[in-house]
């Protein structure tokens, strides 16, 4: 009898250190998949530095700092190397762009009369650009999305950070748009075509406002650019503001001035250019804080309906700043 006894006991013991070791492994377990990078939240950064470092892609958001302060300086980063936020074979793209510089300019940027707008982003960077070929001048920019008007959302679709990207750039430069008024402006994302899609249809509005109010020209049928079905269009217009994303800054600069024709006199943005391609740290510029500014003011422009078309800035939640910047 006390032999079945302890045998029963035995058997129990063992049951019991089983079943917590299972635990522990499955605890483990659990621990690291919301540790892993998929799964990590908002973090934040106690301090801002003037310059920025292009091999530290992790951007952390400061949001909690910046509604007691203006941001300083931002971090400038990139994608590790051989790493696209979009799986883009980026080699080829930028071969064919090197062909293109060889042919010369697309037929329809030929009669320097117009602006060239292009963006591309991801749920950390916006970058965007603008050609005057009247003016013979660019400028740029590349921006994170913490220091942005609005709220990104936590995990947000990549049509969202297009779409408010393409609003960042038509609401920044709309001096240039009612004044030259003829506008050739590229995105990868065809939400600007949906009438469906929150962002993209208030992109759509703004455009409507600018061409039946501003009597601005826009090239409405062909904003979105595809990869795969347009690669010669992709080169020429997506490409640059993907390289201002990734940090490929000399890169965006050496195309956009040799494609277009313009000196380094008339070029301009939010970070300066590093000496060497080998540099690490670039500077940002007065501009970075200047641009989220001018489309601030936009946006409180922009709060009365337009007497026209009735075009108004409805500030929803996930557009309104939660990082205001006094004027």
């Amino acid at each position: 009898m006390p032999f079945i006894y302890w045998m029963i006991l035995g058997s129990l013991v063992f049951a019991a250190l089983l079943l917590i070791l299972f635990c522990c492994y499955f605890a483990k377990d659990c621990l690291c998949r919301q540790e892993s990078p998929d799964h990590l939240e908002d973090h934040e950064f106690t301090t801002r530095q003037s310059e920025v470092n292009f091999q530290d892609e992790r951007m952390y958001s400061n949001r909690r700092r910046l509604l007691s302060s203006r941001p300083s300086a931002p971090l400038l980063t990139t994608l590790n190397e051989g790493e696209t936020d979009d799986g883009l074979g980026n080699a080829e793209i930028h071969s064919l762009q090197n062909n293109i510089l060889s042919v010369g300019r697309h037929a329809e940027d030929s009669n320097d009369s117009h602006l060239v707008v292009g963006v591309h982003g991801n749920a950390r960077v916006f970058g965007g650009y603008c050609v005057n070929l009247k003016e013979k001048s660019v400028e740029f920019y590349r921006i994170n999305t913490e220091d942005l008007p609005w709220r990104i959302q936590a995990r947000p679709e990549g049509s969202e950070c297009e779409m408010k990207n393409l609003l960042f750039a038509l609401m920044l430069w709309s001096e240039k748009i009612t004044e030259v008024r003829k506008l050739h402006v590229y995105s990868n994302n065809d939400a600007i075509h949906a009438d469906n899609h929150r962002y993209g249809r208030r992109a759509a509005k703004l455009l409507e406002h600018y061409a039946g109010c501003c009597g601005v020209v826009v090239n409405e049928s062909r904003i979105y650019v595809n990869r795969d079905e347009q690669p010669d269009l992709y080169a020429t217009y997506i490409l640059p503001a993907e390289d201002l994303v990734h940090g490929n800054v000399h890169e965006f600069q050496r195309f956009v001035l040799k494609y277009y024709d313009i000196s380094h006199e008339n070029f301009s943005g939010t970070h300066r250019i590093p000496d060497s391609r080998n540099q690490t740290n670039v500077e940002a510029t007065t501009n970075y804080q200047e641009f989220t500014r001018q489309v601030r003011g936009f946006m409180q422009d922009c709060t009365t309906p337009c007497a026209k078309c009735g075009y108004v800035d409805d500030e929803t939640a996930s557009m309104t700043s939660i990082n205001r910047i006094p004027y």
